[in-house]
């Protein structure tokens, strides 16, 4: 027993030793491009999830959005079209073409809070019936790890993938396949350990930065089993253009924390707009309008999503955009004029946010609201099962991997 203690003190010890040594020759092997820091990743994907939660109030599905905002940029379009198109004109809160190029502006949009009511701020990814926040709320820690320890928000799973990401390019950034050290570091800390909690999340314990042979073994063949596997492939694109983005930052924004705000602009011209169109005012809640008529809504954002996943890369024009979401539309729905304002200013909306973000903005959704929405959820309770099977073996590896090298 007191072997034992006397080991895993000396594993402790080693194991910040090692942690040193991987960052230092980390740093050294990634001089030429910078990672994003990540306090930086952090504040991007904050304005990642208010873009998608805003959206989403007008019920269109965070996979739609990811789906939308990780389309490859079209250089045929134009911001300065949509910032001028006239169906945004005269929306209370609208800020103009001159406001859009005012970093004065672009910093107050990020400091405060959105100009409608409380009510209307209302996360609608909380909800009472969520099984991952049954899940996170419970007091046995055994129900959490059982299904993954699955996050309770998209706040949450945010932290979680910038803890993730720092890590990998900080201790693991000499490897050819650093991106992929995210998804095992994601495992690692989060997925694969017994006792997590967010207040005390047991990481130096298991040694959750060491990664050996045996957990990339045991995390791909899980990751290959698993419903888990359908986010991977985001995972690594998203790493990739995080890890580029600083070199592309100064053609979008001043700041790297703000590389989303001008999307944040469009989106807030849309919703606002959209209270003009429907005459409501800021006391009314919108999403309440949406769901009280959300089987014609389903069927329109449907359409949109459809029309401008097919015609955005072919670089349509936007009337050509809206023409054929009308055409595809039923007689019944295009007999409501409140439907064609809804199509023309949705389009509008989207279609800004698509010429002033890059596409880290869809990959950063998939990230945090996606991943909440629905990889939380899916985890393959027998994979997991075989995963937990294997974990003293595998942390017992990793005390010797510090120990021993």
């Amino acid at each position: 027993m007191r072997n034992n203690i006397v080991k895993r003190i000396i594993g402790l010890i080693l194991s910040g030793c090692l942690i040193v040594s991987q960052s230092t020759m980390a740093m050294a092997s990634s001089n030429s491009t910078e990672y994003l820091t990540e306090e930086e990743l952090e504040a991007i994907l904050d304005d990642a999830i208010y873009i998608a939660e805003e959206w989403e109030k007008l019920g269109f599905t965070s996979e739609q959005l990811k789906d939308i905002f990780s389309m490859e940029r079209n250089d045929a379009y134009d911001a300065e079209d949509f910032i001028e198109a006239d169906c945004f004109s005269g929306a209370d809160d609208f800020i103009n073409a001159e406001d859009l190029g005012n970093a004065d502006c672009l910093e107050s949009i990020r400091n405060t809070e959105d100009f409608q009511s409380d009510d209307c701020t209302e996360n609608i990814l909380n909800t009472e019936d969520s099984e991952s926040e049954i899940l996170i709320q419970s007091d046995e820690k055994s129900s959490a790890y059982a299904n993954g320890n699955p996050t309770k928000d998209a706040e949450e799973q945010k932290e979680r993938i910038s803890h993730a990401y720092s890590d990998a390019y900080t201790l693991y950034g000499d490897k050819d396949n650093v991106e992929d050290y995210v998804v095992y570091l994601y495992l690692s800390h989060y997925v694969d350990n017994p006792d997590y909690n967010k207040d005390n999340p047991n990481f130096e314990t298991i040694y959750a930065d060491v990664i050996t042979s045996a957990d990339v073994a045991a995390y791909d063949n899980f990751i290959k089993g698993s419903q888990f596997s359908k986010n991977v492939d985001d995972v690594v694109h998203f790493s990739n253009l995080a890890y580029d983005i600083k070199s592309l930052k100064s053609e979008i924004a001043e700041s790297i924390k703000d590389i989303f705000v001008k999307g944040k602009i469009f989106t807030n011209n849309t919703i606002s707009t959209l209270y003009d169109a429907f005459e409501l005012t800021k006391d009314d809640n919108l999403m309440d309008f949406i769901d009280e008529n959300k089987d014609i809504f389903e069927n329109v954002n449907k359409s949109i999503y459809d029309v401008i996943l097919e015609k955005y890369e072919e670089g349509a024009s936007p009337e050509a955009i809206i023409k054929e979401i009308n055409d595809t539309l039923d007689d019944e729905y295009n007999s409501k004029e409140m439907i064609g304002n809804y199509v023309e200013i949705c389009v509008t909306g989207l279609l800004g946010v698509l010429s002033t973000t890059p596409s880290l903005l869809g990959f950063g959704i998939s990230m945090t609201v996606y991943w909440y929405d629905f990889y939380s959820k899916l985890m393959d309770r027998a994979r997991l099962a075989s995963l937990q099977y294997s974990y003293s073996a595998r942390i017992a590896v990793r005390l010797d991997q510090i120990i021993f090298g």
